[in-house]
């Protein structure tokens, strides 16, 4: 138990220590083209891979429904795919 917590409370700074390279993300701003692309991505998100590229393409669009689908779908990814999880380190801390 103690270590799993541990496990528990690592990825939890893990993600922690991200949040501030998301924000740095969105420095200009967002077409309407980009906007409804993103949109459509969002349905898309099955991967950490996926995600990532997303965010490559369009951080800069992160916004309102957009930010909910990508929110959604990172949470189905912790939540389903845990096992996966080291997929998602290799990507934020290459």
């Amino acid at each position: 138990m103690n270590s799993e917590l541990n496990k528990i409370l690592r990825w939890t700074v893990a993600c922690s220590v991200l949040m501030p390279r998301v924000a740095l993300g969105q420095n200009r701003p967002c077409s309407r083209d980009e906007a409804v692309r993103a949109e459509m991505a969002t349905d898309k998100l099955k991967t950490w891979d996926s995600v990532y590229l997303l965010y490559k393409q369009f951080s800069h669009c992160d916004d309102g429904s957009i930010g909910e689908g990508i929110s959604d779908a990172v949470a189905k990814l912790l939540a389903n795919h845990w096992d996966r999880f080291s997929e998602f380190v290799k990507l934020a801390f290459p």
